[in-house]
This record gives C-alpha cells, sequence and structure tokens, in this order.
C-alpha cells in the first residue's frame, strides 16, 4: 500500500491494532504501531485504546528534529525512532503476544519448531534489558537487532517486529507469536519432538 497522507495511516494503522487487539497480541492500551512517511514518523499516541483507533489518536513526530509531539506519543516512540533511522523499515509492530512473552522467560532465543515459521523467521533473537520501556538501552539493542532480523522479543516485555508494510509488521508479530506457542506446547509436553533445528540455528 502507498500511504501518502495522515487519513490513508490513521486507517492503516486503526485496522491492524484492531487485528492485534482482537487476537490478544494488544490488551487495551498496551502496545504501539507506527508508519514511517519520508522524514516523519506517525505513531499511536500514549493511551490510546488499541481497538479504538481514531484520527486523533494520530501522532505525528520528527525523525530528526525534537518536538513537543514527543509528549503525546507512545512511550516508545524513541524506539521506533531508533529502529526508523538505523534499519530501512517503515512500519514498526510492537505487541505484547503471551506465548512470545512466556517463551522469552524460558527460552535464550526462539527458534521455530513449525515449518512456516522456520520459513520466515528462522530465528528470532530474546534480547536483555534492565529497563524494558522506553530506555535508550532498548532503543539501542532492538534497532540493532532489526538489522538482522524480521523481528525480536525484550524478555518479559513484548515484540518488536520491523517491515517495509505495516501488513508484514503485522504477519512477523503473528508468526513469531504461532512459533512460540508451538515451541511453549511441545516444551511442556516432555516427548521428545520429532523436529527441531535449535542446534542449527544457534549457530547462525
Amino acid at each position: 500500500m502507498n500511504i501518502s497522507g495522515v487519513s490513508e495511516v490513521w486507517k492503516e494503522i486503526s485496522k491492524y491494532g484492531k487485528k492485534l487487539f482482537d487476537k490478544g497480541y494488544m490488551v487495551s492500551h498496551s502496545g504501539n504501531i507506527s508508519v514511517r512517511v519520508g522524514d516523519k514518523m506517525y505513531i499511536k499516541r500514549r493511551g490510546a485504546a488499541a481497538d479504538e483507533i481514531g484520527p486523533e489518536d494520530i501522532v505525528e513526530v520528527d525523525l530528526f528534529e525534537e518536538d513537543s509531539s514527543i509528549l503525546l506519543s507512545s512511550s516508545e516512540t524513541m524506539v521506533h525512532r531508533a529502529i526508523y533511522l538505523n534499519t530501512s523499515a517503515l512500519a514498526v509492530v510492537h505487541a505484547h503476544p503471551p506465548y512470545s512473552i512466556v517463551c522469552s522467560l524460558i527460552f535464550d532465543e526462539i527458534i521455530p519448531m513449525d515449518a512456516e515459521g522456520d520459513y520466515v523467521l528462522r530465528k528470532v533473537p530474546v534480547l536483555v534489558v534492565k529497563e524494558v520501556s522506553g530506555s535508550k538501552e532498548l532503543e539501542e539493542k532492538v534497532s540493532e537487532a532489526l538489522k538482522h532480523y524480521k523481528g525480536v522479543v525484550v524478555r518479559g516485555h513484548g515484540t518488536f517486529a520491523a517491515a517495509k508494510l505495516l501488513e508484514e509488521a503485522y504477519h512477523v508479530t503473528c508468526m513469531i507469536e504461532a512459533s512460540s506457542q508451538i515451541r511453549y506446547l511441545v516444551h511442556t509436553s516432555g516427548i521428545p519432538p520429532k523436529r527441531d533445528k535449535t542446534v542449527e540455528f544457534t549457530r547462525w
């Protein structure tokens, strides 16, 4: 999709905010979504409900200059900005999918056991930071990891996915959660898996 104006940006962010909320990946007002258009990014307002994002809930933030709009935008705005400045991404989704968070508390990385997750993600790093909400450490670690991976999970916090399109970032978020759920269910079954590329992809 060619996003050419604030109206289209709002519709796109609202659409995927509702999808993520309906899946349980954003609870109430949590999580955030942004889109880059030139030297600006448009991001969900701080405290806006994920399933009811209106035009007034989208904040325009300059990527290169500080301005007062950042006070209204998401608490993770600086992380989104760092991702845009350090990668070729044009869309970012930060969500709190439950199985992804659970797996981040168990594993040091999430390696999909399912064929589709294997194909799309290969491997998902689990990042460890002292302050998990809007910190400089979070900015640096997430933006650096997303140079090499489609998505990451911050331990105990949630996922970050970056892509050229918001639809793709949403897809990556869903794939991380689906693969995390499968790995967790296999892990808790106590039955040795017949398919597991952990050793192979740990080296990658």
